[in-house]
């Protein structure tokens, strides 16, 4: 998803209420949904029993999605990077909501300016974040992005699991925008299905294994 440039600028302290635009051909029917954006850490902090109600309610519910584990990450991986994380309010509820991350990056070897998911060797699994029946809220979102005052030229999304993809409301209005849109098969992720207890499992396991 692609639209412009520009410089770094420093953290905010606090989220920016950027109301969607009421002339915009998709204004919600329903109560009006705002979106804002937090720009530090420190804005995050007073948000983690709504987020966490999200995310429960979210069919993207991870454990790399947990406000506990985007804190530890962004402590770890924030460094040179700007937290932009995207919230949407209906009736003062957050129904929905994408963590991103902006930062410095190249495309055909040209510099760019990037949003993109917190994912890495660390974190493999990624989502937008929406209560059932409150889908709809990440156009705003993408509304929100269409004006945000400061230009991106790339949203890079990554690990997004095929069987749980909240995110596609949100791509299909960029698609309905005419921004570039692509999406590519980025690998199977290995996993071991388990049942009964953990004590259960440890147990069957080699003693090689358990010490690991």
């Amino acid at each position: 998803m692609q639209p412009a440039a520009g410089s770094e600028a420093g953290r905010l302290d606090k989220a920016m209420e950027v109301p969607i635009d009421p002339h915009d051909h998709r204004r919600m029917t329903r109560d009006e949904v705002s979106v804002s954006e937090v720009c530090s850490w420190e804005g995050m902090i007073p948000r983690r029993e709504e987020w966490n109600s999200l995310l429960a309610d979210s069919a993207g519910d991870t454990l790399f999605l947990r406000h506990e584990w985007i804190g530890i990450w962004w402590h770890h991986f924030g460094a040179g990077r700007r937290l932009a994380v995207f919230l949407a309010r209906q009736g003062g509820r957050l129904v929905a909501a994408l963590p991103l991350i902006e930062e410095r990056g190249a495309v055909a070897g040209l510099p760019v300016r990037v949003l993109r998911s917190m994912t890495n060797a660390h974190a493999f699994r990624f989502n937008a974040l929406a209560r059932p029946g409150a889908e709809h809220a990440l156009a705003g979102i993408w509304a929100h992005l269409r004006h945000r005052s400061r230009t991106w030229d790339v949203i890079r999304l990554e690990e997004i699991p095929s069987d749980a993809r909240v995110i596609d409301p949100l791509v299909a209005v960029a698609r309905e925008d005419g921004a570039a849109v692509g999406i590519w098969h980025g690998g199977d992720v290995p996993y071991l299905p388990t049942e009964g207890t953990w004590e259960e499992y440890h147990a069957s396991l080699s003693k090689n294994m358990r010490a690991n």
